[in-house]
């Protein structure tokens, strides 16, 4: 089984993606491989960034995308979730998107779980 898992997250009619990497081997105290947010813009031109998100404190960003749509806010991976009675690792969003010529959108919450490996 792979330590990597990847979830996807979209909004804007699946214009806007998050795309989020997970390393799963996560325990408290340990530096680790921090989770990573490729964020798609689908609108022309379409264009993509990358983000280091820290499991340590929120991780603020703001990407202007040629096409008109942006998308601001912050992201943080947070561990010990408990999903399904398992534990997970998560990334909580506070986001303000739009789409080109649009009004302003608000999403506040986890965008992503993935479970952590469990250590013998």
């Amino acid at each position: 089984m792979s330590d990597t898992v990847k979830k996807t997250w979209s909004t804007l009619n699946g214009a806007l993606v998050f795309d989020i990497s997970f390393h799963r081997d996560w325990r408290v105290g340990v530096p680790g491989t921090p989770a990573v947010a490729e964020v798609s813009c689908q609108y022309e031109p379409v264009e993509t960034c990358v983000i280091e998100i820290s499991r340590h404190k929120p991780t603020d960003f703001r990407l202007r995308f040629r096409s008109g749509c942006s998308v601001e806010g912050v992201l943080q991976e947070l561990g010990h979730i408990l999903v399904s009675g398992g534990e997970s690792l998560g990334v909580f969003a506070d986001l303000r998107f739009n789409a080109p010529r649009s009004a302003e959108n608000h999403f506040e919450g986890l965008i992503a779980t993935c479970p952590i490996l469990k250590h013998a």
